[in-house]
């Protein structure tokens, strides 16, 4: 059971991130490049809060204490808000324009990603919850900032040209 969820902690962002970028890669081009702008600044976005509420509060990780082992080595750092959530949910998050029944199962896996590593006690419930607020509050304003800059980039250059035209 311990590599079940040692696997699903650290492993399955990158299962995110491959069906993430298949489905990037299976858009028509004007909309690749839109999800690219997109996405750029919901990762910034999130990144930047995580990093605030990083410093704002402080929760130590559930193995710190000693009364827990964790089921993989980890640094004794600061468990808030987790980084592996974070980032698997704005994957989900980010899809959600694009690829809707895609994007929940990210959704899920993001979540399936947090429960096991507070299984595997590197984090605590809190961890996990503000990661997933955090990456949709980032994703929300980062697909909105990036989607007017997309818009100006397009208004200026007429790059890329709508198919057909």
């Amino acid at each position: 059971m311990h590599q079940v969820v040692t696997a699903v902690a650290e492993y399955l962002i990158f299962v995110v991130a491959v069906v993430a970028a298949a489905v990037w890669f299976t858009l028509p081009a004007p909309d690749r490049w839109k999800l690219a702008v997109r996405a750029a600044f919901a990762g910034i976005v999130t990144l930047a809060i995580v990093q605030v509420a990083n410093h704002l509060y402080y929760d130590p990780r559930p193995f710190v204490g000693g009364h827990v082992h964790p089921y993989f080595a980890h640094v004794a750092d600061n468990g808030f808000p987790s980084d592996h959530t974070a980032v698997a949910a704005v994957a989900g998050f980010v899809l959600w324009p694009y690829r809707r029944r895609i994007s929940a199962v990210l959704l899920v896996a993001a979540a399936f990603v947090g429960i096991a590593r507070v299984v595997a006690h590197v984090h605590s419930p809190i961890d996990i919850i503000a990661a997933l607020v955090i990456a949709a509050v980032g994703s929300a304003v980062g697909l909105y900032l990036g989607g007017l800059a997309w818009s100006r980039w397009q208004a200026r250059t007429g790059w890329p040209r709508p198919q057909g035209s």
